[in-house]
């Protein structure tokens, strides 16, 4: 059958020799960075999203691009905030949150850096700082007037000679969006050491996040349905060393102010994972929807039926705001076959209607790299959420630019390319278009791509149905 013309926007990285899997070797051309947002020097890590009117603001962890030096700009900043000695010290610059804003979700203005960690080895009060190291994931919410940046607090502690990580929910507040100053109640909760594991419990053999530390991280912030207060979603782990490879949860908490939490019970415990992050909690039609990352770089394995599975975004499904969130039975969101985390740390925003996905565009293997354009997500029928093309991208680009066709013939084998098609435009943008005759096939589709000696990714993959 013939299916219609399928249209598509899509930001070529306005480089030359850009084609369907062209093998060209671009190492003697000049590199133009594609319009993927990160501030200049720094790769974005985990976001967030508060919309604002038609402002959507997006909150996002940030670390120095080992490329580049850090704009003049940030150090400025950097040594207003707080007493910088050493610029030329990486670690100054690991998990510092970000910010930046948008009316269309795809071109974004840099705004000042929103936060950052304390001194190492400050001392707040009596104590030991409880945020001098990496800043992690929150959230943001605006409430009479009031800006609300949630972050997780991350220090150091010795525990019988060993260094244990804790974490801790963190609270900076602004009344214009830009200018933050941390609450005088931080840390605002840590787990219940009676329910939850934290950093005097003895340490599970995990990786990365889920180290031997406190699990107390990446808040996402709701107001109640019932109208009184708000619900705070939490990544924590189940106490026990025994179960601790099945130990990651999500937790409910409450406020009535966004200051004051009770920390409650799990609302998510599928009892198969060691740790989760960046939890998103949403209502989608009749049905309210949790995603949460999590993979295998924190010491599990065999978690997925797709043995290529590395990392995947997993979606959760209840009938009410407060659980329980059990697992679909087609329960990935996004996932990764590679090591570097491709389509990480997903976090979405309602804006007219529409619940809109971001994730991050991986460069490194760390999951870093550029904010990614945004999807649309709509329910599916039989349970769990697809993501799918939004309009916006259309709507926000120029008009077609005509390139030299690509043709396409099928084999036994499937569709087979017969001509590589290069473009070598310095507009930074084309409008690709293309008709895809199935015959005999189930679907179709072409992938738009680069792949040099260095850095292949994928721009765009364009699939359909008969």
């Amino acid at each position: 059958m013939r299916i219609p013309e399928i249209m598509a926007v899509i930001l070529l990285l306005t480089l030359p020799a850009m084609g369907l899997f062209a093998q060209t070797d671009l190492s003697t051309e000049e590199y133009l960075e594609p319009s993927l947002y990160h501030p200049d020097g720094l790769f974005v890590w985990d976001t967030w999203f508060l919309q604002d009117g038609d402002t959507t603001h997006v909150y996002h962890l940030q670390v120095k691009r080992p490329e580049k030096n850090v704009d003049e700009n940030f150090m400025q900043q950097k040594e207003e905030i707080v007493n910088y000695v050493d610029e030329t010290d990486k670690a100054t610059f690991e998990g510092t949150i970000g910010h930046a804003t948008s009316k269309d979700l795809l071109k974004w203005t840099r705004k000042p850096t929103a936060l950052f960690r304390s001194d190492a080895g400050k001392v707040v009060g009596a104590q030991k700082a409880y945020d001098d190291d990496i800043l992690f994931t929150g959230c943001a919410v605006k409430h009479e007037g009031l800006y609300y940046l949630f972050y997780a607090g991350n220090s150091r502690r010795q525990v019988q000679g060993q260094k244990r990580g804790m974490q801790t929910i963190c609270l900076a507040t602004s009344t214009d969006g830009i200018h933050f100053k941390k609450h005088p109640k931080n840390p605002l909760f840590a787990p219940d050491p009676n329910r939850y594991y934290t950093y005097p419990d003895p340490p599970a053999p995990f990786k990365h996040h889920a180290r031997s530390g406190t699990d107390c991280r990446d808040i996402l912030v709701i107001k109640d349905p019932s109208g009184k207060g708000w619900l705070g979603y939490v990544v924590m782990r189940r106490k026990g060393f025994d179960d601790a490879f099945h130990s990651a949860c999500i937790v409910l908490c409450r406020s009535d102010n966004l200051v004051d939490w009770e920390v409650g019970d799990p609302v998510c415990t599928p009892n198969r994972f060691n740790c989760f992050e960046v939890p998103d909690v949403f209502k989608l039609g009749p049905k309210w929807y949790m995603l949460a990352m999590t993979g295998d770089i924190y010491g599990q394995s065999d978690r997925w039926a797709d043995k290529d599975i590395s990392l995947g975004i997993i979606v959760f499904q209840a009938d009410s705001a407060y659980g329980p969130f059990l697992e679909v039975k087609d329960n990935l969101l996004l996932s990764s076959s590679s090591s570097n985390g491709q389509g990480a740390s997903a976090r979405t925003v309602e804006r007219n209607g529409e619940r809109l996905l971001f994730y991050t565009h991986s460069e490194v293997s760390t999951g870093r790299g550029r904010l990614n354009w945004p999807e649309k997500l709509i329910p599916r029928p039989q349970g769990g959420l697809d993501p799918v093309y939004w309009q916006g991208v259309n709507d926000a680009f120029i008009a077609p630019v005509d390139a030299d066709p690509i043709d396409l013939t099928s084999d036994q084998s499937g569709f087979k390319l017969i001509k590589v098609g290069q473009w070598t435009r310095k507009d930074s943008t084309y409008m690709i278009t293309a008709t895809i005759d199935l015959f005999t096939a189930q679907g179709g589709g072409f992938a738009l791509g680069r792949i040099d000696s260095t850095s292949p990714f994928l721009l765009a993959q364009i699939d359909c149905a008969a």
